[in-house]
């Protein structure tokens, strides 16, 4: 079960991911056929990367970069945006000792 949630976790934040280096590419004017240039790949596996939210961590890395963005960023970002802890067992053993430690 556990294994289970944080698979689907990974899957989120790294689609959110995927839409901030989106939106950081529009913010900066910078078309798919320019992001994927700088990158090294076609428009169209650019194009499918973007809009299915998913591509190679390398591939992230190398297109925030070439956006002059720090990876890191874009996935605090990320999970900021869809509200979940990057870590939910730290996050729940967190909570844990913040009740126990409670008058």
């Amino acid at each position: 079960m556990i294994e289970s949630s944080y698979k689907q976790f990974g899957a989120d934040i790294a689609a959110s991911s995927i839409r901030q280096l989106r939106r950081a590419a529009g913010a900066d004017e910078v078309s798919k056929t320019e992001l994927a240039g700088r990158v090294g790949m076609s428009r169209q596996t650019m194009s499918a990367h973007l809009n299915h939210g998913d591509m190679r961590l390398s591939e992230f890395i190398a297109a925030s970069l070439a956006l002059n963005r720090r990876p890191s960023d874009l996935m605090a970002a990320a999970e900021d945006a869809i509200g979940i802890s990057p870590t939910p067992a730290l996050a729940d053993a967190m909570r844990q000792t913040e009740q126990e430690n409670q008058p």
